[in-house]
This record gives structure tokens, sequence and C-alpha cells, in this order.
């Protein structure tokens, strides 16, 4: 039986930094990323800058993304905001039992969160006034101008000082994007319907989904809905109707066939392109390519992108990303770069790791695990940073290139006895014992370099 042993470590090169970076699950956005500060038995969070500089100290016992400039905290089991226009405080207090990220209004343009204060769900602006507290079983999201309470089997659409402005019987619903929004509702025969309305809650268009299938919302854009039908292989493209209820129109779509492709994963639409992952259904090979939607004489076609040109050659990719300021991440065998809307390697394929394009610039890891920001033409605009990863072995480090290294914590899992007996470990607590011994061991091995044992962090 296989035990799995893994162990966080710093790195740290010519300048210590204090703070780490976990590149693979962190995103950049509004030219932020969050950063962690490990100590045993406690991780803090904060946020870095694109010049790589500490824009917020890790404080926070757990941070969310930036959105709309304002970023998600919480301290002392509380949640608040944190915004970009001063880092020396947070702009709204951790006070909220929960919070969501604010959206901007398309009724007002203003900003608006809904948050949850002493089992009151209430909508706050951006200067942490309550605006308006909504009474329903479930809640969902201020998004767009409305938060969504569900209410006697009804989907009831609110403002932001809580009126209701309109309601369905539904079973669930895709907030509204540009303007419009989905609802879904079930009828006896248990066939799903797609009614798409406006922001006064007038329907502009209705279909009956698939038999035996549920369709998945792809995105909005250019007065179209597309939605996803796995089951059977096909986009489909619903139109926004303005006259719909005058010229009694129903089921007004186009069904785009994805031919001998079946798609297993996918990123919703983002300018322009649904980044996809497809199977060959004859002979079962996968690939990762782009989709694009286009439109002549009235009539929408499906355009399958997968032809990326480096150096003038064709090439295959193995992974493509969404879209993020005309630029988005394509991996070529185990090497991102990015690409034009073109399909054109603007920056070629160099990076084991990489972020979306915020502000022009995107963070990556280089092959030699340097992590820094780079813009638009690919060139590294900071020094290296700081980072943390995780391995199965000590024998992983390169200690010949390392100026000092901290074994921050470890966590092991183990099934039954079996395990203890092929460590010949006779408990649990001699096997953590052991453990510690063969740290220690290596840091002693490893005698002409600085290994500190900051502190052991077992996590079963």
């Amino acid at each position: 039986m296989k035990l799995d042993t893994f162990y966080k470590v710093k790195v740290v090169e010519e300048k210590p930094i204090n703070f780490g970076i976990d590149l693979a699950s962190e995103d950049f956005k509004d030219g932020l990323v969050k950063i962690k500060e490990y100590t045993p038995y406690n991780t803090k969070y904060g946020y870095l800058d694109k010049n790589g500089e500490v824009f917020i100290a890790p404080k926070y016992s757990s941070a969310f993304d930036f959105c709309e400039g304002y970023a998600l905290v919480e301290k002392n089991d509380r949640f608040g905001y944190v915004s970009k226009e001063d880092n020396t405080k947070e702009a709204i207090p951790c006070i909220f039992d929960d919070a969501y990220d604010f959206s901007r209004s398309i009724i007002d343009g203003k900003l608006y969160a809904t948050v949850v204060i002493a089992d009151n769900i209430c909508t706050i602006n951006s200067e942490g006034v309550i605006c308006s507290i909504l009474h329903g079983e479930l809640c969902f999201p201020y998004k767009n101008g409305f938060t969504v309470v569900s209410r006697n089997g009804k989907i009831i659409y609110c403002d932001e000082h809580g009126n209701e402005k309109f309601s369905f019987l539904a079973e669930e619903f895709q907030p509204f994007e540009n303007g419009f929004a989905i609802i879904i509702t079930i009828d006896e025969n248990y066939r799903e319907h797609y009614e798409f309305i406006d922001t006064t809650g007038k329907k502009v268009n209705s279909i009956l989904g698939p038999e035996n299938s549920c369709l998945e919302f792809l995105g909005y854009e250019e007065g179209v809905f597309l939605l996803l039908d796995k089951t059977n292989n096909e986009i489909y493209v619903c139109p926004v109707e303005n006259d719909y209820e005058n010229k009694q129109v129903d089921n007004s779509y186009q069904k785009l066939s994805l031919g001998n492709y079946q798609i297993i994963d996918y990123e919703c639409l983002s300018e322009g392109y649904i980044s996809v992952e497809i199977k060959s259904i004859e002979t079962h090979k996968a690939k990762t390519i782009y989709h694009k939607i286009k439109k002549s004489k009235g009539k929408f076609c499906l355009e399958f992108c997968d032809k990326f040109i480096l150096d003038s050659k064709e090439v295959t990719a193995v992974d493509v990303r969404p879209f993020s300021e005309g630029l988005a991440a394509v991996r070529v065998d185990k090497l991102y770069g990015f690409v034009d809307k073109s399909l054109n390697f603007v920056i070629p394929p160099q990076f084991k790791v990489v972020s979306n394009f915020s502000e022009g610039y995107a963070l990556v890891t280089d092959e030699k695990k340097e992590v820094y920001f780079i813009d638009k033409t690919g060139k590294k605009i900071t020094k290296p940073i700081s980072y943390i990863r995780e391995i199965r072995s000590l024998d992983e480090i390169d200690t010949s290139s390392i100026k000092e290294l901290e074994v921050i914590s470890y966590s092991y899992t183990y099934s039954d006895e079996d395990t203890l007996k092929s460590k010949n470990c006779s408990s649990y607590e001699e096997f953590e014992e052991s453990i510690n011994d063969r740290i220690s061991e290596y840091i002693d091995s490893q005698n002409a370099k600085t290994i500190k044992l900051v502190g052991v962090e077992k996590c079963k």
C-alpha cells in the first residue's frame, strides 16, 4: 500500500521575500493577485500588484479575487472588502456573516453586493450602506442590477433597494448578462423550457429543451444566447426577439451540430471564443480547440479554430484558455505561450504556468521555476518573486541552486494498519516521529546549505 507524504517548502534565491505565490490556484484580476504567508498552523492572505510589489500585506484568513475594484476578505470569521483605491485600510469593515462580490447595476451604473448580517440578507452599496433587507427562503448574489430571491416556489427579481420588479414560477435561472436572463421551468412531461427575458421581465424568446438532456449555458453575445446540449453534441443559438410577443414566435433558434466530436469540457464564451476540449467519436482522441459562432446571410455557423501559427508553421495545441484583453494562453507540448485572435503566437511557448492578462500584464512561471510578470510582448517586467511549492519527496529539491530553504509543513495520508506495518511503525505517533526524523536527517545531510525546519503542521 502506497503512503503519500507531501511537503510544502519555501525556496529563496538571491533576495529573500517573506511572501509566497501559489500560481496554480490563483487568478490575476484587476491587476492584483493573491499572495500567501505561511506560518505553522496558519496561513494569511494579501495581494501583490502587477509591479511585483506587495499591495496589501497578508493579514486575512481568506481572500478572494478582485472584481470591479473590490475584493472580499475574511478576518475573525467575518467578511468585509478591500479596495484598489486605498490599501491602508478596509474599504468596508469585516462585519458580515457572509458576503459576495460587487456587481455593477445595469440600471443606475453603481456597485452593489449581497451580504448576510445577523441572519438578514441585505444589499449594500460600495460605501457599505445597507440599501435593502430581503426576505426569502434562498437568496442569490446581486448581479447586473438584480438580487434573486426564492420564495414559495417563485423566483423573484428585486432591485438594489429591495423592490420586487417581477417574478416567475421556475425551477432554475441564469443571471442577467448584457440586459437579458434565462428562466428554466419544467412541464408535466418533465421537459425543460428555457425562457429569455429582458430587464423589465418581458419574454424575448422561448425554447423547449431536448428530451433526456439539459442545456448548459455558454454565454451571450451580440443578441444571441448560446446553450450546449452535450447529450446530442449540439449548440443552440437563440436570438433575442425584441418583438417576440407580437410575432408570437416560439422556439426561435438554430441548432449547430458538433459533427463527429463530443465536448468533454469547456470554458464559457469569452471575447467571441469558446475554449473546448473535444473527443472524436470515431477515434476517441481528445484535443482542445476554440469554437466561434459566426453569422452569414441571416444564418449562424460554427467555426472550428484549431490552426495555431508559430513562426509561420502550424502547430497543434494541447490546451487552450479563454481570451482576456485580446490574448489567450495556449499550450504546445509542455509550455504555454499567448495567441491573438488570429490564432498567431505573439508570445512563443516558454512558460510552465500562466495566468490570464489583466491591465496589460500576466503572471507566469518559466522553465527555471521563476515567477514574474510579463507584458503583452512577453517582456519580463518584474524580478522573480518567491513562491511556495508542494513536493512529494525532499529529494526533488535541487539544493545546488538554493540559498535558503524552509520546510514549512507536511501532510500525509494513510488508510489502515497495513500502512503502519509497511513503515515498521507500531503506532501513528511512531509514524509521525519517523517523518520528523527523515526531515532532520535531510537537513543534516545538506550542511552546506541553510535549511530551516520552521514548523510542522501535520494534517491527516
